[in-house]
């Protein structure tokens, strides 16, 4: 298999959410768009030597609509929506952000793995704890969950309307410049997960010095940061 050479860095390991034995959790930086996502995600998955997953992505639309894939179902197709569960170890959930906030979800009780994409539209329709609602329907305890926020644009960088600006609790200085990681941590928190459980990723991504994919700063020719989780 040819190397992918669009990778911006090798896959970044997250340790916090469960046991290498358990669980792999990390992302690739991808240093432009991509228009095979099956093609680079298989690519990128065995060039970080993983044993081989069929990934699970979404065509992400900033909605509030979680799908979930059990008991050995795979897609016919990429699904449309901004959350993905399953409890298959033969696949691995894929979230795609530059800028929006990454959510990454296992319940090492139920072994059940989660992803959500939280744009400021998906915070506001609640696609975060309806993340945990659906676990729960699935036997899951919000007090057992790891969640991983990861690298998105901060309350530093994220500026916006006054429209949207007054939508969100969490602004700098009573300003426009909203935080959706305090949104969204404040949510799960609602939702029943403990403040221990969640680990948040202070990277910006509009500032970081790691250049991570930004919409804000890029615009269309931006990568993407590609967050996956997948069961052992």
């Amino acid at each position: 298999m040819p190397r992918i050479t669009s990778i911006q860095t090798n896959f970044e390991n997250i340790g916090v959410l469960g046991k290498p034995s358990e669980v792999v959790v990390g992302f690739f930086v991808s240093k432009t768009p991509v228009e095979s996502k099956a093609e680079f995600l298989r690519a990128a998955w065995a060039q970080a030597g993983f044993e081989s997953k069929t990934p699970l992505y979404l065509k992400q639309v900033h909605s509030g609509s979680v799908v979930q894939f059990l008991n050995g179902a795979r897609p016919a197709q990429v699904p449309t929506g901004d959350a993905v569960l399953t409890d298959s170890k033969d696949a691995f959930v894929v979230i795609q952000a530059a800028d929006c906030l990454p959510v990454l979800f296992f319940d090492p009780l139920k072994k059940l793995i989660a992803g959500a994409h939280a744009g400021w539209k998906g915070s506001l329709l609640g696609i975060v704890p309806q993340v945990v609602h659906r676990l729960a329907h699935l036997g899951s305890h919000p007090e057992n969950l790891k969640i991983w926020l990861g690298p998105s644009i901060r309350s530093c960088c994220y500026e916006v309307d006054v429209e949207r600006s007054v939508l969100f609790p969490h602004r700098v200085d009573g300003g426009r410049h909203i935080d959706l990681v305090s949104f969204n941590q404040e949510l799960l928190e609602s939702a029943g997960v403990p403040k221990q459980n969640i680990f948040i990723d202070p990277r910006c991504t509009a500032c970081s010095p790691e250049g991570l994919p930004s919409y804000r700063r890029e615009g269309e020719k931006a990568g993407r940061i590609f967050a996956c989780l997948a069961l052992r």
